[in-house]
């Protein structure tokens, strides 16, 4: 009988195996930066345009939330340098929810392009005489000459370009969720060395906010040689002055 063995979250040692973890945490925070400005630049566009009131509230919404995330990945890069392990945590949870958020968004946009791809594939194929009439007529037209526009829309969707994006939408999707890898395991490194974290905090309510945030097999003390190995360098460094 076959047994599944119990799933463990990854817990990169290095940054692209050639980095160390802080510099790797140091750079995705950086570059997650640059990419929250282009809210800015959407922002005071929209200000100098005076278009707020037909702009989307999804896209006001996304421009005062990369807003946001700016100003707090700004506030995190002083923590990095630091080493402070409760400011690295929150910056690892933060990252976390920004790229949850961030993938639900591209979801979404994914969704919509393919629909208006597959709605212009209908216009293209003789239809769009009929587009902007009732719903019903539509999907009698779409029984009817099925067979005339089908094999049209279906190579519009799986053309090289549109399966090019998707790869590309995919790729960097687990790209979000290795750079997530890493700054976990940086805090989780951090963690670890300071060893009993509670000790430096006195507010009680940050000490209930950190065993909640640490909670799970994930971040306890295992057969990590790689915080063996640090931990056993540093004591020889230390033993030799």
């Amino acid at each position: 009988m076959l047994r599944v063995k119990h799933f463990e979250i990854p817990k990169p040692r290095s940054f692209l195996y050639f980095l160390d973890l802080k510099i790797g945490t140091e750079l995705i925070i950086f570059f997650s930066i640059l990419n929250k400005a282009s809210g800015i630049y959407g922002f005071f566009v929209t200000l100098i345009n005076y278009s707020s009131l037909s702009m989307s509230l999804w896209k006001m919404f996304m421009y005062f939330y990369s807003l946001l995330v700016l100003l707090g990945f700004t506030m995190m890069m002083k923590y990095i340098r630091t080493e402070s392990p409760f400011h690295i945590l929150i910056c690892a949870y933060f990252y976390f929810i920004d790229t949850f958020i961030s993938s639900i968004y591209s979801a979404i946009f994914t969704i919509v392009w393919f629909m208006n791809i597959f709605k212009h594939a209908i216009i293209s194929s003789g239809a769009g005489k009929l587009v902007s009439s009732q719903k019903s007529e539509i999907i009698e037209l779409w029984s009817s000459n099925n067979s005339e526009y089908a094999h049209d829309s279906s190579m519009m969707f799986f053309s090289i370009e549109n399966l090019f994006t998707v790869f590309i939408l995919c790729f960097f999707l687990c790209l979000k969720i290795y750079f997530c890898l890493v700054v976990f395991s940086y805090a989780r490194y951090l963690l670890l060395r300071t060893g009993n974290i509670y000790k430096y905090l006195r507010n009680e309510r940050i000490k209930k906010l950190v065993s909640l945030l640490t909670y799970g097999k994930y971040w306890e003390k295992a057969d990590d040689t790689f915080c063996k190995i640090k931990c056993s360098l540093d004591l020889n460094v230390f033993n030799a002055r």
